[in-house]
Protein backbone atom coordinates (compact mmCIF):
# COMPACT_ATOMS: atom_id res chain seq x y z
CA UNK A 1 0.00 0.00 0.00
CA UNK A 2 2.41 2.39 0.51
CA UNK A 3 4.65 1.99 -2.18
CA UNK A 4 1.83 2.50 -4.32
CA UNK A 5 1.77 5.30 -3.08
CA UNK A 6 4.93 6.28 -4.44
CA UNK A 7 7.61 5.68 -1.71
CA UNK A 8 10.38 3.38 -2.16
CA UNK A 9 9.99 0.53 1.15
CA UNK A 10 12.61 -1.19 3.05
CA UNK A 11 11.26 -3.82 5.00
CA UNK A 12 13.64 -5.04 7.97
CA UNK A 13 11.80 -7.25 9.63
CA UNK A 14 10.89 -7.86 13.33
CA UNK A 15 13.21 -7.69 16.31
CA UNK A 16 15.70 -5.82 14.89
CA UNK A 17 18.08 -4.16 17.61
CA UNK A 18 17.81 -0.49 17.22
CA UNK A 19 21.45 -0.26 16.78
CA UNK A 20 20.82 -2.02 13.44
CA UNK A 21 17.98 -0.26 12.27
CA UNK A 22 20.06 3.02 12.73
CA UNK A 23 22.46 1.75 10.77
CA UNK A 24 20.43 0.42 7.93
CA UNK A 25 18.77 4.00 8.14
CA UNK A 26 22.03 5.66 7.05
CA UNK A 27 22.07 3.96 4.16
CA UNK A 28 18.80 4.95 2.08
CA UNK A 29 19.34 7.93 0.43
CA UNK A 30 17.08 10.62 0.66
CA UNK A 31 15.25 9.18 3.90
CA UNK A 32 11.93 11.20 4.83
CA UNK A 33 10.24 8.29 7.04
CA UNK A 34 10.24 4.87 9.49
CA UNK A 35 7.30 3.27 10.28
CA UNK A 36 7.24 1.55 12.71
CA UNK A 37 5.22 -1.30 13.89
CA UNK A 38 4.75 -2.91 16.92
CA UNK A 39 2.33 -5.67 18.52
CA UNK A 40 2.98 -6.39 21.58
CA UNK A 41 2.27 -3.83 24.71
CA UNK A 42 5.67 -5.01 26.55
CA UNK A 43 7.85 -3.89 23.28
CA UNK A 44 6.24 -0.42 23.48
CA UNK A 45 9.14 0.51 25.53
CA UNK A 46 11.61 -0.24 22.67
CA UNK A 47 9.78 1.08 20.14
CA UNK A 48 10.20 4.71 22.42
CA UNK A 49 14.03 3.82 22.61
CA UNK A 50 13.87 3.11 18.75
CA UNK A 51 11.95 6.23 17.88
CA UNK A 52 14.39 8.03 20.11
CA UNK A 53 17.61 7.04 18.37
CA UNK A 54 15.75 7.85 15.01
CA UNK A 55 15.02 11.14 15.77
CA UNK A 56 18.72 11.95 17.31
CA UNK A 57 20.13 10.50 14.89
CA UNK A 58 18.41 11.68 11.76
CA UNK A 59 16.60 14.86 12.66
CA UNK A 60 13.75 15.73 10.47
CA UNK A 61 13.07 12.28 9.58
CA UNK A 62 9.15 11.59 10.19
CA UNK A 63 8.32 8.77 12.54
CA UNK A 64 4.76 7.01 12.48
CA UNK A 65 4.19 3.92 14.51
CA UNK A 66 1.01 1.83 14.16
CA UNK A 67 0.33 -2.23 15.51
CA UNK A 68 -2.19 -3.74 17.62
CA UNK A 69 -0.25 -2.07 20.91
CA UNK A 70 -0.94 0.90 20.27
CA UNK A 71 -4.66 2.51 21.34
CA UNK A 72 -4.32 5.86 20.90
CA UNK A 73 -2.56 9.44 19.15
CA UNK A 74 -1.75 10.17 22.38
CA UNK A 75 -0.06 7.35 23.04
CA UNK A 76 1.75 7.53 20.13
CA UNK A 77 3.02 11.23 20.72
CA UNK A 78 3.91 10.21 24.65
CA UNK A 79 6.48 7.88 22.53
CA UNK A 80 7.84 10.83 20.63
CA UNK A 81 6.45 9.81 17.12
CA UNK A 82 5.39 12.00 14.60
CA UNK A 83 1.97 10.02 13.70
CA UNK A 84 -0.13 7.15 13.80
CA UNK A 85 -1.87 4.67 12.65
CA UNK A 86 -3.63 1.34 13.18
CA UNK A 87 -3.22 0.21 9.45
CA UNK A 88 -1.16 0.67 6.38
CA UNK A 89 -3.68 2.51 4.68
CA UNK A 90 -4.02 5.13 7.06
CA UNK A 91 -0.35 5.27 7.32
CA UNK A 92 -0.01 5.41 3.78
CA UNK A 93 -2.37 8.30 4.14
CA UNK A 94 -0.53 9.77 6.87
CA UNK A 95 2.81 9.53 4.93
CA UNK A 96 1.43 11.60 1.82
CA UNK A 97 -0.04 14.16 4.65
CA UNK A 98 3.74 14.70 6.58
CA UNK A 99 6.21 13.71 4.04
CA UNK A 100 5.19 15.24 0.77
Amino acid sequence: IIRGRGFEVLELGPDLPIESLVRALGRIDDLRAVCLSVVATDHLPACAEAVAAIKRTYPGVVVIVGGRAFTSEEQARALGADGYSLEAVGAADLLVELVS
